[in-house]
């Protein structure tokens, strides 16, 4: 529902659970495999508890045998933004993925400074109705360093862009090292030769473009209220009012997803084949919401691998189903 600048990174180990693993390895061996498992980044945002470390964000070293993925339309841009889910169609695994970014970034030999084109024609849903322009990527930067808009990344992996805050500030201060030489280029500029390891982290969400004309009078507030009358650029939008306040979304309950009826799909490889769907919250417990699932009509789970008791209980009621049309199929050829 909303692009972000992208970028690829290389993998960290991480071991979930033996229960989560087992599930995994239950629910698809060709997917998931053994066990460790790999995180793309293992940062504060998935680490519940630590002491005694020092982060230190290293530039990313190019593989040799890069480009893995090669681009052969002009929509890809200069990298993939990969969801990170794997669907499996057919005798294939399909990674989607997506991009805002309008060709190669230009990146100084020094490694110090880095600018990018922008996408055309990338357009915000009601009430903003434009496109999206440099200043919204510049805007989104800035309020990630503001205390009203907490977040645990901004000084780790930005903190080395030119007057970026090195401590959460109070209100929303102008980063000089971000600059828009017009409405579709970015630039950044570095205090040491750090394009490569910023061109790795613009995959972050605080990349997201935000206009600002719309969003500083919720970003006001500590904390923002942003999230309750937020913007979308991709196909869908959580519902609103005429004013853009959410209506559509119930912390805890429940989100209605609709069509952002300024979305363009010549600005998007992917297709949006659904009007509308309902996104059921306050499934904590895994079990209990899967077997709801089974138990529905017209549901789907969402990021987390059902535990091994449901794909069991899913894999019966499969088998069931099939038994069933064969002695359908069979009465209707017989008779």
């Amino acid at each position: 529902m909303i692009a972000a600048l992208c970028a690829i990174a290389g993998p960290g180990p991480a071991t979930p659970p033996p229960d989560r693993g087992e599930a995994l390895m239950e629910y698809d061996l060709t997917l998931a495999g053994k066990p460790p498992f790999r995180r793309l980044f293992l940062d504060a945002l998935v680490t519940e508890e630590s002491g005694g470390l020092e982060r230190i964000f290293h530039a990313p070293v190019k593989y040799e045998k890069n480009p893995i993925m090669k681009g052969d339309a002009p929509w890809e841009g200069w990298g993939p933004n990969l969801g990170g889910t794997v669907i499996r169609d057919g005798g294939k695994l399909r990674m989607y993925y997506y991009c805002i970014a309008d060709g190669e970034p230009t990146i100084a030999e020094d490694g110090k400074s880095m600018s990018i084109k922008l996408k055309e024609g990338v357009k915000y849903s009601p009430p903003v109705n434009r496109a999206v322009k440099c200043d919204d990527i510049k805007y989104a930067f800035e309020r990630a360093f503001s205390e009203n808009v907490p977040n645990a990344y901004a000084t780790q992996y930005f903190g080395d862009i030119v007057g970026a805050p090195s401590t959460p500030t109070k209100g929303i201060k102008d980063i000089s090292g971000i600059t828009c030489p017009d409405d579709q280029t970015i630039a950044f500029a570095l205090k040491t030769p750090t394009a490569g390891a910023l061109y790795a982290a613009l995959v972050m969400p605080i990349t997201i473009p935000v206009p600002r004309e719309y969003a500083s009078k919720f970003d006001k507030t500590n904390p923002s209220t942003y999230d309750k009358n937020v913007v979308f650029t991709g196909p869908y939008m959580v519902k609103n009012n005429s004013e853009g306040k959410l209506t559509g979304w119930e912390p805890g309950k429940q989100i209605d997803v609709i069509r952002n009826p300024n979305w363009d799909e010549k600005t998007d490889f992917r297709p949006a084949y659904l009007d509308s769907w309902k996104v059921t919250e306050g499934n904590t417990d895994a079990s209990v919401a899967n077997k709801r699932i089974l138990q529905g009509e017209g549901l789907v789970t969402g990021d987390g691998p059902p535990p091994a008791d449901v794909l069991k209980q899913a894999e019966d009621l499969k088998a069931q189903a099939d038994a069933l049309m064969q002695a359908v199929l069979r009465a209707a050829f017989a008779g």
